[in-house]
């Protein structure tokens, strides 16, 4: 799968996610590491995210998200976050409201495709860390 914008002529390629057969290896992987050390709402947020793929949400999950997700309060969604990245479960950019949260998944890096004007494509590892 791949997220393209841009001309059909020229087509840009912001991302491409790897093989849907990587997903359920590296979530049981990520859960072997993490299983005593999360809550049930952590469990379920974190099971949601790799539901949408190895790289999360598109754009990240947010504190208001996981509070939809989790069915909990503002604050409790903060903890919950706070929680996850000092555990390493999770990884953080941003800071206040544009604050973002992505798998902290070691053996994968993001990669984003460019296609140069000659048609060629160049792999970049994603600037989102």
């Amino acid at each position: 799968m791949q997220v393209v914008s841009g001309n059909l002529d020229k087509p840009r390629v912001h991302f491409t996610a790897p093989p849907s057969t990587q997903v359920p290896r590296e979530m049981a992987s990520f859960f072997e590491r993490f299983r005593n050390l999360l809550n049930q709402r952590q469990i379920g947020v974190v099971q949601r995210m790799f539901q949408e793929g190895i790289d999360g949400f598109k754009g990240g999950l947010s504190a208001g998200n996981y509070a939809i997700i989790a069915e909990t309060s503002a604050a409790t969604a903060t903890r919950d976050l706070g929680d996850l990245v000092e555990q390493s479960a999770l990884r953080k950019t941003g800071e206040r409201k544009s604050t973002r949260y992505y798998l902290a998944i070691p053996e994968f890096v993001p990669q984003r495709a460019t296609v140069t004007e000659n048609g060629k494509v160049d792999w970049t590892a994603s600037t989102t860390k």
